[in-house]
């Protein structure tokens, strides 16, 4: 087992003292300090069973089978985090800590991304053993602060959850402020079997779909719906792939401030939707959608419409399309713009301030959800 020479922290000290938590430095010297109010970190305390004490340190290689542990019943089994760890422990451009109780003993770890100016946190997990004591609001707080001293150019600071996931909704808002409006999800990765039946019929992930397997003609309805909608398909050849990144940013700001710009109005703007991830508009990511010719504007009588991105993720291991879209005509066509190029993908859409839902969400009745966090930092 490996162990830990950094100061420790226990979950009681946590709380003490003068309104501040106290961050835990796997590197000598003096203890960082984040002003974040105790009040808004509630842990409940028992006598009978003292608090442990952790150190928050860098994850090393030696922490992997740990975090597999505590990652094996994670969305039923189904979890990324134990495929891609030690992608991200050899990716410079990410930030990996753990809660160590002792001798190596890992409880928690949590990740953050550099993703051109942004930085983006995700990968929270916490050992059963260890939740509902306030280790994972530790485990985030101490991430932030150190992602910032590690990448001090970055000018914003983002994160993405479940609106059923009350837990995290609590960490992100005290740490990054209230969300931004819902991204839907469609179809629904759970609540519904629309999208386990279609894979289970593939025979995914073992199979791939062949192009005349389409999602959108498994699901009761939906190529109906996007058929019959004359205005959706006479879209189709105004949707033209971006150029430039710049392009991207103006499009996405254009969309979410019609208005007009504000002073760093393109930071908290000009980002893409992905399957609970946010990209900005200057990212590699996105740089790697424009040469795949893979990203597309849509424009009608030189106003921007809508945007759409088709990538495949990694973490979710299925094509996802990101869609900004101002009314429901322009979410249908972007559906039938996908299916084109992927028959099967999960579409993850910003409905801007479109009051109306499109017809489409009616073939599965419901829709799955993610809250976008996104935070100035300069």
């Amino acid at each position: 087992m490996r162990s830990c020479s950094c100061p420790r922290q226990s979950l009681g000290s946590y709380l003490a003292g003068r309104g501040h938590k106290v961050l835990c430095n796997n590197r000598p010297g003096p203890l960082q300090m984040a002003s974040i109010p105790t009040s808004s970190v509630p842990l409940a305390q028992t006598a009978a069973q003292p608090r442990p004490q952790y150190c928050i340190r860098d994850c090393v290689a030696a922490d992997v089978d740990q975090i597999k542990d505590i990652c094996k019943d994670v969305y039923g089994g189904g979890d990324y985090m134990p495929r891609r760890i030690e992608e991200y422990l050899g990716d410079e451009q990410c930030l990996l800590i753990v809660a160590d109780k002792g001798e190596g003993e890992v409880d928690g770890v949590a990740c953050a991304s550099l993703r051109g100016s942004m930085i983006f946190i995700f990968g929270l997990r916490v050992r059963t053993t260890a939740r509902e004591k306030g280790l994972g609001r530790l485990l985030m707080v101490n991430l932030t602060e150190r992602a910032k001293a590690r990448f001090p150019h970055a000018r914003t600071l983002a994160s993405t959850t479940a609106s059923s996931n009350q837990s995290a909704q609590k960490i992100l808002g005290a740490l990054l402020g209230a969300p931004l409006p819902q991204l839907d999800i469609w179809p629904p990765t759970s609540k519904t079997p629309h999208l386990s039946k279609y894979e289970a019929s593939i025979g995914w992930p073992a199979k791939k779909a062949d192009k005349d397997q389409t999602l959108l003609a498994f699901i009761p309805g939906a190529s109906d719906i996007l058929q019959q909608d004359g205005g959706a398909l006479n879209l189709l050849p105004s949707w033209q792939t971006a150029h430039s990144m710049d392009e991207v940013q103006h499009a996405l700001t254009s969309l979410r401030n019609p208005t007009g710009p504000v002073n760093g109005a393109e930071n908290t703007h000009a980002w893409l939707p992905f399957f609970y991830e946010i990209w900005p508009a200057h990212s590699e990511f996105t740089a790697a959608a424009i040469g795949q010719q893979r990203l597309w504007i849509l424009r009608r009588e030189g106003c921007v419409q809508g945007v759409v991105v088709l990538s495949l993720s990694p973490e979710c291991r299925r094509y996802i399309a990101g869609i900004v879209a101002s009314d429901p005509q322009v979410i249908h066509s972007a559906l039938l713009l996908t299916e084109r190029h992927e028959p099967h993908f999960i579409a993850v859409i910003d409905r801007l301030q479109m009051t109306s839902e499109p017809e489409i969400y009616k073939t599965t009745q419901t829709v799955s959800d993610c809250l976008p966090y996104l935070k100035m930092l300069h």
